[in-house]
C-alpha cells in the first residue's frame, strides 16, 4: 500500500485488531504506544531520508501549546479538564524546549485513531 503518496509500504504479517477510532486504548496500550513513539525517535533521520521518508521542518512548540490551551479551556468549561494542569507549561517554558538548530528526530505528524492499530484488550500493536 501506500504509506503517504509516492511513499510505499509492506505489511508482513497480518496483526488483529482494529483502529483507535473502534478500540478505546487502554493504559497499556498507552504504554506501548509511547514505546512506539520512543522508539521512532531512535531512528537516524538520514536512514529514514534513504527509505524515502521526507524531512520537514519543527512545527512551532508555542503554537500547540496555543491549541492546547484553547483545548483546554473548553474541555475545562465542560467540566472535563482541571485547565491547572497547563500551568507548568507557560510560554516561556514553550520556548526553552523548542527545537535546537542541528538536531533532527523523526516524528508522526499524522497520528489519529485511524492510524492506530488497537486490539480488543485495549493494547497498541501498530501505527
Amino acid at each position: 500500500g501506500d504509506w503517504v503518496p509516492g511513499l510505499a509500504c509492506v505489511l508482513d504479517a497480518r496483526l488483529s485488531g482494529g483502529s483507535g477510532d473502534e478500540h478505546e486504548v487502554s493504559a497499556l496500550g498507552e504504554a506501548d504506544l509511547a514505546g512506539l513513539l520512543s522508539g521512532l525517535r531512535e531512528v537516524p533521520p538520514r536512514q529514514a531520508e534513504t527509505l524515502g521518508v521526507p524531512r520537514t521542518p519543527p512545527r512551532s512548540l508555542e503554537a500547540l501549546r496555543r491549541i492546547a490551551v484553547h483545548t483546554a479551556e473548553r474541555l475545562a468549561a465542560a467540566d472535563e479538564f482541571d485547565r491547572t494542569r497547563l500551568q507548568p507549561f507557560p510560554p516561556p517554558a514553550a520556548a526553552r524546549l523548542a527545537a535546537q538548530p542541528g538536531t533532527a528526530v523523526l516524528t508522526h505528524h499524522g497520528l489519529t485513531g485511524a492510524r492506530v492499530l488497537v486490539g480488543t484488550e485495549g493494547r497498541v500493536r501498530a501505527v
